[in-house]
């Protein structure tokens, strides 16, 4: 494996008194980059310490993701982005499909400009953070707003970057895209991270692998549970129990359409303590069983 340089000083525009990092961004030299792009569907590589960026979209099932944050789950229609000097695992759980593209976002010579892949033993430096190109840090997870755009921007990239140098202009562009549209996402969350609401809810999103709980949601919030309670329903005009409710109905429908999990292992990822609890909750809400629910609402084939 190529050495990684964490050494290396990225230049500097010393010329512009006080340039914030979208200056570097606009001016050079961070420019993304897509390195390598894959569609196989080949086993992820376990403990992988990137030079680079990563970008990774769950289509089917799901994967384990352990980094120096924690462990979490990154199920179908979700999106990673694993960052330069993180040793991150990627574990597949059963049958998945993904895609990948690993890119720079800081322009460096390269030894063959049409693969785009260093030759080796060629020392490579380590890329610049988010916080030096953007000025924000960036999660490791897509966020949920942003998930399809990401699936759709993969499925492009992917599909095109290999072709030809033209095409590799286009997938470049589409990143360059994406990559706008995630910081500006992450800049506005910044505005409103001390809402107690908004951490509220952002906290179950995240915990739904552990099943999440209105007491959770105030832990999270920094308030009391009944305080919680009230200030959600004057804000949201509905209880935080009708939140979760609808996160895990939500989480279980994406499950039904694009997994072939049964009806127990849906129940359970979705945070529902028994099958039986759930496909009453199900039936209330649409008016027909889990199993008639999938037959009827996924594409033929």
């Amino acid at each position: 494996m190529a050495e990684i340089r964490s050494d290396v000083r990225w230049p500097e525009d010393q010329s512009v008194p006080g340039s914030e990092p979208l200056h570097f961004a606009l001016t050079g030299p961070y420019q993304p980059f897509i390195l390598d792009g894959d569609r196989s569907g080949q086993a992820p590589r376990a403990g992988v310490e990137l030079a680079g960026y990563r970008l990774w979209f769950v289509r089917e099932g799901q994967h384990e993701v352990r980094n120096d944050a924690g462990t979490f789950r990154c199920r179908a229609g979700e999106g990673l982005l694993l960052l330069p000097g993180t040793r991150t695992q990627v574990q597949a759980m059963g049958r998945s499909a993904w895609r990948q593209i690993d890119f720079d976002v800081c322009h460096r010579p390269r030894h063959c400009p049409f693969l785009c892949r260093m030759v080796p033993n060629d020392p490579r430096p380590l890329q610049p953070l988010p916080k030096k190109v953007w000025g924000v840090d960036l999660p490791s997870r897509i966020p949920a707003e942003l998930a399809e755009d990401c699936g759709q921007a993969m499925e492009i990239m992917t599909a095109t970057w290999w072709r030809s140098q033209l095409d590799r202009l286009e997938a470049n562009a589409v990143l360059a895209g994406f990559l706008v549209r995630l910081v500006r996402t992450v800049s506005g969350a910044h505005t409103v991270a001390n809402d107690p609401i908004e951490r509220a809810e952002t906290w179950a999103r995240e915990h739904l692998d552990a099943r999440p709980t209105v007491a959770g949601m105030a832990r999270a919030a920094g308030l009391s549970r009944p305080y919680l309670t009230e200030q959600y329903h004057d804000r949201r005009g509905r209880t935080p129990r009708d939140f979760l409710d609808d996160l895990r109905m939500h989480y279980a429908c994406k499950l039904l359409l694009r997994s072939d999990l049964s009806l127990t292992e849906v129940a359970r990822q979705a945070g529902y303590g028994n099958p039986v609890a759930f496909g009453r909750r199900f039936r209330l809400r649409f008016g027909e069983t889990p199993s008639a629910w999938r037959s009827r609402s996924r594409p033929p084939g």
